[in-house]
């Protein structure tokens, strides 16, 4: 009679997860596992669970310097492989997308810009005008979403070099040429000058 087999721990977790990837891969069953684990993730448990975690993380990669040797070899390990290379790219990529991702990209912009607001809420103010379609150039008039559909870029966030104040959305190139024109600090009669030449240049272009 033959020696009945005994499993160790290990190897049982180890054909649990290889059972649970095989039963993933098939198509007909990924919407299937999506469906539970958003459920699973939309658990006010869940989301405490989480956050709590990442406060731990937070306060260990604060104090700890071995975590963060540690968590810094980790990332080095995985970054290493080529094909995870890829796929954090395209992750990338992908999240840069979304609406939290715009969100972000354009907080990180204005905070290196120094644009400085008086409140949180008054920059999450801000924040909304900047992502919200209808929002016009105070010069040209163009909308966020036909700056947008013409340029490939977003109507940008004019301020005060000085004071750092927010002002007013421009067209980004006017924003620019604004911008050098105020380090310039021209007189009245220089401005009403580069007026009258734009406005002759353009006669030109139309003959």
């Amino acid at each position: 009679m033959p020696k009945k087999k005994y499993f160790t721990d290990e190897e049982r977790k180890a054909a649990r997860r290889a059972d649970a990837a095989r039963y993933r891969a098939k198509p007909e069953n990924k919407a299937a596992v999506q469906a539970a684990q958003d459920k699973y993730r939309a658990k006010p448990e869940t989301i405490a669970k989480s956050e709590a975690r990442q406060r731990e993380y937070a306060e260990a990669r604060r104090v700890d310097p071995e975590f963060r040797a540690k968590e810094r070899s980790i990332k080095a390990r995985y970054r290493s492989d080529p094909k995870n290379k890829v796929k954090e790219r395209e992750s990338r990529r992908a999240y840069n997308k979304t609406t939290e991702g715009i969100r972000r990209a354009i907080k990180g912009r204005w905070k290196h810009q120094g644009i400085k607001f008086a409140s949180d809420f008054d920059r999450e103010l801000w924040l909304a005008l900047a992502m919200y379609d209808g929002t016009v150039c105070a010069v040209t008039g163009m909308t966020n979403a036909e700056h947008k559909a013409k340029f490939g870029k977003r109507l940008v966030l004019d301020h005060d070099h000085l004071t750092g104040e927010p002002r007013r959305f421009l067209c980004d190139d006017i924003n620019v040429s604004l911008g050098r024109l105020e380090r310039l600090s021209p007189t009245d009669e220089q401005l009403n000058n580069l007026i009258s030449l734009v406005k002759e240049d353009r006669r030109q272009a139309e003959r």
